[in-house]
């Protein structure tokens, strides 16, 4: 009876990480970790960047007209994303769905304004009577809140049941149904 013996030798040559730079040639930089995920590379151009798939191990280097980051080439002469402002003005007329929608203790109205308006915003009964006049004033161009309590004009809380929300801004004007639960 032969036995048959299965070995397995696996050799690991660790070495610090190496990033060498030179002018006028083909540049290349590896880099391998001993864990799962196998040894990937990544090519563009005449650059090579070798490393182990799903770990970021090159870290932040730089040299020249490059920046190594997590792994990846990028040029480094580009500056950070251009972000746009927080609220830049409205470009159009927007009311948003009351939120949120059905309600018990209050409700957010959302709107936009292109530029500075008289805005005038009242909650309507199912007879169509005014409950609550939220705003009646000159807004400026923005983006705007006006939150309901889920009181009438008195300061006393409605009954459960459909409201209809009226924005008036300048010659636009929005009509949204709201519910109200005790």
């Amino acid at each position: 009876m032969k036995k048959i013996i299965l070995a397995s030798l696996l050799v690991f040559v660790l070495r610090p990480p190496i990033a060498a730079a030179q002018s006028g040639g083909a540049y290349s930089l590896t880099r391998s970790t001993v864990d799962g995920g196998g040894q990937t590379f990544a090519t563009g151009g005449s650059y090579q960047v070798g490393g182990t798939a799903g770990q970021p191990d090159a870290g932040p280097m730089t040299g020249g007209l490059y920046a190594l980051n997590g792994g990846f080439w990028a040029p480094a002469t580009s500056g950070p994303v251009d972000a746009p402002p927080a609220n830049p003005v409205p470009s159009v007329f927007a009311a948003r769905p009351p939120r949120p929608n059905p309600f018990r203790a209050s409700t957010t109205f959302a709107f936009d304004l292109p530029t500075a308006r008289s805005v005038q915003l009242d909650i309507h009964g199912l007879d169509g009577r005014i409950v609550r006049r939220l705003v009646q004033e000159a807004w400026d161009a923005g983006r705007h809140l006006a939150i309901w309590d889920g009181r009438d004009d008195r300061g006393r809380p409605v009954a459960s049941g459909i409201y209809f929300v009226r924005l008036v801004a300048g010659e636009f004007t929005s009509t949204q149904r709201v519910v109200r639960l005790d």
